[in-house]
């Protein structure tokens, strides 16, 4: 039984790309560090570079991470102090935190 064969758009095909002698041994070492070839390196660089949510997600984290620095600052605030009520709130500061920060990886993953 043979393999199929994959679509024209599936295969991988040579490709040439033009680079001056000092990116191209920087290139080669960053991928040599990382035990991967040329080609496969660049690919996972491009892909890391993608951007990952759109305009919108990028502000609702943006707000969500300006919630989470008041929060921080008023645990700071909390701590110096060192009242015991404080230091309760603190805590429910924390479990809120989490939750801002559970969101922003929600918003990601979509």
């Amino acid at each position: 039984m043979t393999a199929q064969r994959k679509a024209d758009t599936e295969r991988v095909k040579r490709r040439e790309i033009h680079v001056n002698d000092e990116t191209w041994q920087e290139i080669k070492a960053a991928a040599g560090s990382l035990d991967l070839s040329i080609s496969r390196y660049l690919v996972q660089c491009h892909k890391a570079d993608a951007p990952r949510s759109n305009p919108a997600q990028l502000v609702a984290s943006s707000e969500t991470l300006q919630y989470i620095d008041q929060d921080l600052r008023d645990i700071a605030f909390a701590f110096g102090e060192g009242n015991r009520r404080q230091i309760v709130l603190t805590l429910l500061k924390l479990v809120e935190i989490e939750r801002h920060l559970r969101a922003i990886g929600e918003r990601l993953k979509s």
